[in-house]
């Protein structure tokens, strides 16, 4: 996620706020000067279902009075699951409770380990904070960890940021149309990106593009950073290539983005701030997907409450490298269809090609979108400042293999968006002034679908400078369970005098734990709406 983290302090919060200043204790240590919260013989216990003779379980509901909370970054890759440690140790998390005004109490953690923290908090309903992330649980064990492929990063000294690449024996290519792209993905850095050409891009119909150097555009949108062990590293260049497929019913042809060729990327060297990447393209095995997408019923969810609405549809395949859905990076694309739905669209049956050089062990997930876009303004903003666009989506994610037998079922929501969505007992899209810091949010559950969970976004909404049109960024989320039905936001959270949005999704995910709350299955359906703009008092 891209956010912006809070820099209002919280009065109360500052006992844990030090945690990051002060030189914790490995876990062995507490348990020698404690033997009561770790095993009978003063060492690091697991516990057990019941939490063994008086040691302190490692998590899950049987946790007794302490609540694990784990945090920093978790790398899916090769060699199975491995941790990052030290990404915990510069920002440590907060639980706290909430008191009758709304303000944080916060609870001191007792013990510190490798990648976890132990909190001695009361049964009931707390808060889990890590930067942005929140959870909003009475699970005793939280997982707030990113996961990420490949491995943690090496030594960066001597490391350059991957601005540019060039690119050598680079092979053929599908004949070059204006759409297409080039993508170098590399999942064993965590990180993949388009290749921008500037002005100077491949003629229309060529095949082969000799030496070319290009930039390197992220699509997580941070500090690319690359050391020579990663020239240890292989990943893919593969060629997005613009085709159409007609409908099945009939109709106009439709345009999309698949991979057309694709070969292993080796990456050489560095010179300057460019890395020289090897790669041999050849074209990839042709493979066919039928989309039998009911948009009718997707498009009938549009945010209530505003007056501009538009939208747009979209079809992917996208890859999981190493089996894992990585936190802030998207995944790869094998197939990317995109329509303006702004107007009535029919349901599309379709059969489009794609080409998928990555190891068949790789799961591939179709994912159905319709993005709603309204546009609407602050309560006290002048009738001359342009209005904000806040975004909502309704969105369904299946396996492959559902979209591929032999009889698809059209695609429709499994669940719809929360109704009766309100801030403190008004009409959530009604823009206007907070009476408190510390609002009330209130829904009732979705008409249609079995919710696991929600997830409260809380946008800012800025402007680099006066007269320029605002914006809307990430800026907290908080992961409720899905018998919830009303979030406090914790006083201190919102900054005088700022503008905030908020969205509200609804989540059908069978196999999502409160555990790990911020994880999301290989399989799910999400729908949300959305709130005004809101002042904070």
């Amino acid at each position: 996620m891209s956010a912006r983290v809070p820099t209002g302090l919280w009065v109360g919060a500052l006992v844990v706020a030090l945690a990051a200043c002060i030189d914790w204790p490995e876990e062995d240590e507490v348990c020698a000067e404690h033997p009561d919260r770790c095993g009978a013989d003063g060492g690091s216990s697991d516990g057990g279902a019941d939490g063994g003779d008086g040691g302190r379980p490692t998590g899950g509901d049987d946790a007794g009075p302490y609540v694990q909370v784990k945090v920093g970054r978790r790398y899916v890759g090769a060699a199975g699951e491995l941790g990052d440690e030290g990404a915990s140790s510069s920002q440590p998390p907060q639980v706290f409770q909430l008191d009758d005004a709304g303000s944080p109490l916060p609870i001191p953690p007792e013990s510190v380990g490798l990648g976890g923290f132990s909190f001695q908090a009361p049964p009931g309903l707390y808060y889990v904070r890590h930067g942005a992330r929140h959870a909003v649980t009475t699970s005793r064990s939280v997982d707030l960890a990113e996961t990420r492929w490949g491995r943690p990063p090496g030594d960066t000294t001597g490391a350059t940021t991957l601005v540019g690449v060039d690119m050598t024996e680079l092979g053929t290519l599908a004949p070059w149309l204006v759409n297409d792209r080039l993508e170098l993905v590399l999942p064993a850095l965590s990180r993949w990106g388009r290749l921008d050409f500037g002005f100077f891009g491949p003629q229309v119909g060529s095949t082969s593009l000799g030496e070319i150097a290009t930039k390197f555009v992220p699509a997580l949108a941070d500090d690319p950073w690359l050391d020579t062990g990663d020239l240890e590293d292989t990943g893919w260049l593969v060629q997005q290539h613009a085709r159409s497929a007609t409908p099945v019913d009939g109709g106009s042809p439709i345009a999309y983005l698949s991979i057309a060729t694709a070969g292993e990327a080796a990456l050489t060297g560095f010179q300057d701030e460019r890395v020289l990447v090897s790669a041999a393209l050849d074209p990839t095995v042709s493979r066919q997907v039928t989309v039998d997408w009911n948009r009718p019923a997707f498009q009938a969810h549009a945010p209530q409450g505003f007056a501009s609405v538009t939208a747009d549809s979209r079809f992917t395949l996208e890859v999981l490298p190493y089996g894992a859905k990585a936190d802030l990076v998207p995944s790869p694309l094998l197939l990317e269809l995109a329509q303006d739905a702004t107007g009535s669209l029919s349901a599309l049956r379709l059969q489009p090609t794609y080409g998928n050089p990555y190891p068949s062990a790789w799961p591939v997930t179709a994912n159905f979108s319709y993005r709603f876009s309204v546009t609407t303004k602050g309560a006290d903003w002048t009738t001359g400042e342009a209005a904000v666009t806040l975004q909502a989506e309704v969105a369904r994610v299946l396996p492959l293999a559902a979209v591929t037998s032999p009889t698809p079922v059209p695609v429709a929501p499994e669940v719809l968006p929360p109704r009766d969505f309100k801030v403190d007992a008004q009409a959530a899209s009604q823009s206007r002034l907070l009476s408190s810091d510390s609002p009330v949010l209130s829904w009732t559950a979705p008409a249609q679908g079995n919710v696991s969970h929600y997830v409260v976004t809380v946008l800012h909404v800025s402007r680099s400078l006066p007269g320029w049109p605002y914006a809307a960024a990430e800026y907290a989320s908080f992961v409720l369970d899905g018998d919830a039905r009303e979030l406090r936001l914790p006083s201190g959270l919102l900054e005088s005098g700022h503008y905030y949005a908020l969205r509200l999704g609804a989540h059908a995910a069978p196999q999502w734990s409160p555990a790990r709350p911020y994880r999301l299955p290989q399989e799910f359906s999400r729908a949300e709406t959305l709130s005004g703009v809101l002042r904070a008092p």
